[in-house]
């Protein structure tokens, strides 16, 4: 038993001796490397030089995360902070759209990277794309307007609007709404003041005329009528008067029910024409008037 075992030992040792002479003639004649692959496979963790090193991974990488980006809305041109982990230091390694339109990396590390949102970018989610890897944000960023529009309704409508979302569902569907873009109702339910502007953005007319500059956040209806700064309106809303615009504010009156009654009985705010000496600004952005609900007029509508 001892013999036979002495001679498979030797057999073994024999054959092993041919395939490193066979490998290293190869080697040298610039052939290939049978043998070494052969050798491989008789020697336990020889693995043929495709198995990566131990916590090498393969070179992959790990996908990259989204936990927050700020800020959540903006027009084209804004610089959106994106904050995770897992992105990459090469700015141009980084793959970034918003709902589907790439941004502009303009500076990145391994967790958070600026991007420029880019023109004809839609409302959506965000996504990032890093070494094949991609991650998609929970929440959407908002496009918003800059320069803004506002116009005034071609249709007129009783104060039964279907409240704030009503009125602007009105605005939207309204025949002199421009083309594009998204508009709200300038209004007042009684208890809420709808926030249809922006900071530091200019508003104008559909034709490009300048109304206002740079609003406010805060620029919003009061009671006692729009709340504003002498002087702070380039122009009004229309060349022309339009006649009484549906606001719903105005003291202590019912506000139509909340923008949902068309009741002679009940009451809305209105901003009056030009020519009306109640205006706290003739010609321009007026209010502190009320008529009853089953009247009809028209809304300021404002782009977002």
């Amino acid at each position: 038993m001892k013999l036979k075992n002495l001679k498979k030992m030797t057999m073994l040792a024999c054959f092993l001796a041919l395939a490193i002479s066979a490998a290293e003639c190869k080697q040298k004649e610039g052939g290939d490397n049978s043998g070494i692959g052969l050798l491989a496979l008789l020697i336990p963790g020889g693995g043929g030089g495709n198995t990566p090193p131990p916590g090498g991974g393969g070179g992959g990488t790990n996908p990259p995360t989204i936990t927050s980006f700020f800020p959540s809305q903006g027009p084209a041109g804004t610089t959106v902070t994106i904050n995770g982990t897992n992105f990459s230091s090469t700015a141009t390694d980084n793959t970034v759209e918003f709902n589907g339109t790439a941004a502009v990396v303009t500076y990145a590390a391994s967790t958070y990277m600026t991007v420029e949102v880019q023109a004809g970018t839609t409302s959506g989610t965000i996504s990032v794309t890093v070494g094949g890897n991609t991650v998609t944000s929970t929440d959407a960023f908002t496009i918003r307007c800059s320069p803004c529009r506002i116009f005034v309704t071609t249709g007129v409508y009783n104060g039964n609007l279907g409240g704030l979302s009503g009125g602007d569902a009105k605005c939207m569907s309204d025949s002199g709404k421009p083309a594009t873009g998204t508009y709200r109702a300038w209004l007042m339910d009684g208890t809420t003041i709808a926030p249809v502007f922006q900071a530091g953005i200019q508003y104008i007319r559909p034709d490009g005329t300048v109304i206002v500059n740079s609003a406010y956040a805060s620029d919003r209806l009061q009671d006692t009528g729009f709340v504003d700064e002498p002087g702070r309106f380039s122009n009004p809303i229309t060349a022309t008067n339009v006649g009484s615009v549906w606001i719903g504010n105005v003291g202590s009156i019912s506000h139509c029910q909340g923008l949902n009654s068309s009741s002679n009985l009940e009451f809305g705010g209105i901003a009056q024409d030009s020519s009306s000496t109640s205006c706290k600004k003739p010609g321009y952005w007026c209010g502190n008037a009320y008529d009853s609900c089953d009247k009809t007029f028209k809304l300021y509508c404002v782009e977002q």
